[in-house]
């Protein structure tokens, strides 16, 4: 049975030198299954090297710098009477590599993994102490219970190397390396970041898909380790609210909101612009009904960077509006995303109109008419994701039947004034005088149906 002495968690304080991971062997490659040639294992022995000093600025500590998974230098400190205690652990940055190492060719660093991590020629740990932790480009090797006494080492004293303080005291620095039995599994395919479109049914409102893994040691014993892993998940959504009203008047418009929402909780992603950057709406504009065209328009989200609107487990929600509608005195329907040309377009005459969020349909369509919108997300996430729905708005009833008849006298038709809608058309109802004043009952009561109609459509050519 092996003794070995643990040093304290607090780290045995080392400079890593990531240029010294200086590879000692390759040994061939080794199929993890032989009946699947595209996964496969290969093994080599790297020997990195640290520089532990004392740290003038915290007496009585050691201090050691490592680069983490980004590749940033981290700084660690530990006690100097844990060096002997048994409890040291170690922090090794490493890129992963880059080309297969016996058949020269270039791998896919996402795909690559590192499962086993076993001391090579010295027993100052054991397999079981060491986890991985992976981003698609590097490896953060961890091992807890590292004895380095019983690692190679040179005791150094360079004033000058281990940095720049002076604090008129000897500075002791010692450099140690740990050579390391790495095992690598690569997969050609599997686990490459996917490309999901939307179906053919035009509907797909969530997905989930896997995002990551990291591999590590487990269940380890006198005999050796199994290799674990944790897989993690990225989850896409969105959801339509609309349209509202489901039946809309011939000339009026309809609202629509999509939702949006997106979680990764694969910790290496945190921070990507993966959440939906934008939202597609598709229908006809019907303004020359029967004539149609189709038209595909940017939707406006809440939020002023929508891909970056996401944490690890949800909840941050983007919400998605229609632009503004513009209408001038003659009905052409325009939209804008900007809420001040808005303004400025109600400024510009009494006769403009706008300012609403929605979808809107010509005055000639007829009843029951159905219209189809299609909503559609960019491609997002890790797995390139596109989400999709459709939503369909029927034509019911025109503006014409909100009208309300009431009696008015020709005589004196506006005796409020004349309002916006009737400036330059008052003649309709004044040229009326003559009939109106008729003492002729009967023409009142057979004419009054087909005057209404009369003073109805001309109001629709007005309004045309």
């Amino acid at each position: 049975m092996k003794i070995r002495k643990l040093i304290n968690a607090t780290i045995v304080a080392l400079f890593l030198f990531v240029t010294l991971f200086i590879p000692l062997l390759i040994t061939n490659q080794i199929n993890v299954n032989a009946e699947d040639d595209n996964v496969y294992r290969f093994t080599e022995v790297r020997n990195p090297g640290f520089w532990i000093w004392e740290d003038p600025n915290r007496p009585n500590y050691y201090a050691y710098d490592t680069a983490m998974l980004t590749g940033t230098l981290q700084r660690f400190h530990f006690h100097k009477d844990q060096y002997g205690d048994e409890h040291a652990f170690v922090r090794i940055g490493h890129a992963k590599p880059t080309h297969h190492p016996t058949l020269g060719k270039p791998i896919n660093q996402a795909n690559l993994r590192l499962v086993e991590v076993r001391p090579y020629g010295h027993d100052a740990f054991f397999p079981s102490d060491v986890t991985v932790d992976h981003s698609d480009t590097r490896v953060l090797i961890k091992i807890d219970g590292v004895d380095f006494t019983r690692t190679p080492h040179v005791d150094v004293y360079n004033e000058h190397k281990k940095g720049t303080w002076d604090s008129g005291t000897e500075i002791y620095s010692e450099n140690h390396h740990i050579p390391l039995e790495l095992v690598w599994e690569y997969t050609d395919e599997e686990h490459k970041p996917k490309t999901i479109t939307c179906p053919p049914s035009g509907v797909q409102t969530s997905v989930t898909e896997e995002s990551g893994r990291i591999y590590y040691s487990c269940n380890c014993d006198e005999n050796g380790c199994d290799v674990c892993v944790d897989i993690y998940y990225e989850t896409t959504q969105m959801e339509v609210i609309g349209p509202t009203p489901e039946k809309v008047q011939a000339g009026q418009g309809a609202e629509f909101i999509v939702k949006t929402e997106y979680k990764n909780d694969y910790p290496y992603h945190e921070g990507e612009p993966y959440a939906a950057s934008e939202v597609e709406i598709t229908g006809e504009i019907s303004d020359d009904y029967p004539n149609t065209t189709i038209q595909t328009v940017a939707m406006l989200p809440d939020v002023d960077d929508p891909a970056y609107e996401w944490e690890d487990n949800g909840g941050l929600e983007v919400e998605w509006k229609l632009p503004y509608a513009m209408f001038d005195k003659d009905g052409n329907w325009t939209m804008t995303d900007s809420e001040s040309e808005v303004q400025n377009h109600l400024a510009a005459s009494p006769y403009n109109f706008g300012g609403y969020q929605r979808w809107y349909f010509g005055f000639d369509v007829p009843d029951n008419e159905e219209f189809e919108f299609t909503f559609q997300t960019n491609s997002h996430g890790y797995n390139n994701i596109t989400l999709c729905d459709k939503r369909t708005v029927t034509i019911e009833g025109t503006p014409y039947d909100d009208f309300i008849v009431r009696t008015v006298d020709p005589n004196n038709p506006f005796p409020a004034g004349v309002g916006v809608n009737w400036q330059g058309n008052e003649h309709l109802i004044t040229d009326l005088k003559d009939w109106y004043n008729s003492t002729q009952e009967s023409d009142v009561l057979i004419n009054s149906h087909s005057i209404f109609q009369t003073i109805k459509n001309k109001l629709k050519d007005m309004f045309d």
